[in-house]
């Protein structure tokens, strides 16, 4: 199976107006839950690309299983309730997407998917945090108090600015498969 890489596997990405085409696409249509009724399994799923991790084309949050139809309703709230946050979860490794390339910046830093490229500027703000979040080595509350006590980013806009990546779709969200 050969992987697309598009922007990420680009060393010069200064010239924005000249990138050229990317390739785009999926094998799957569709997210949300996916029944099985004969092994009576539940997985969360969402489309992404191709690659060795994902061969058919959709991430997986997470699965359940159920034994009867007055089990299904727990199984289906233990997923949204394991897997399907409004924010970052504090005792979670925060990273970045599997298909996003962390690159640092003078002024920040940049995130290179395959088919975009997304700039985040300011030094004092976007420095620490993108290396911190691109080593995959903190949880969200180890990262969020070592920003504010090391490098005295204020707290309201270090939850804006984490949040935004969360909500934009920059975090991985992949924590109990």
């Amino acid at each position: 199976m050969e992987e697309q890489a598009g922007l990420r596997d680009r060393e010069d990405l200064s010239d924005r107006d000249n990138i050229g085409f990317v390739p785009q696409g999926s094998i799957a249509c569709v997210s949300g839950f996916n029944i099985n009724l004969v092994s009576r399994t539940i997985t969360l799923f969402s489309p992404c690309y191709v690659c060795s991790r994902w061969p058919h084309g959709f991430r997986v949050f997470g699965q359940a299983s159920y034994k009867n139809a007055s089990d299904f309703p727990e199984a289906i709230n233990g997923l949204v309730e394991r897997c399907m946050f409004m924010s970052p979860p504090g005792d979670k490794i925060i990273r970045f997407r599997d298909d996003i390339v962390f690159r640092p910046t003078e002024d920040g830093f940049d995130l290179a998917t395959p088919n975009q490229l997304h700039h985040f500027k300011g030094k004092d703000k976007y420095g620490p945090l993108g290396k911190m979040i691109g080593s995959g080595e903190f949880t969200f509350e180890e990262l969020t108090k070592e920003l504010i006590q090391k490098h005295k980013i204020n707290p309201i806009i270090l939850r804006a600015v984490l949040q935004n990546l969360f909500d934009e779709g920059f975090l991985d969200e992949i924590y109990d498969v």
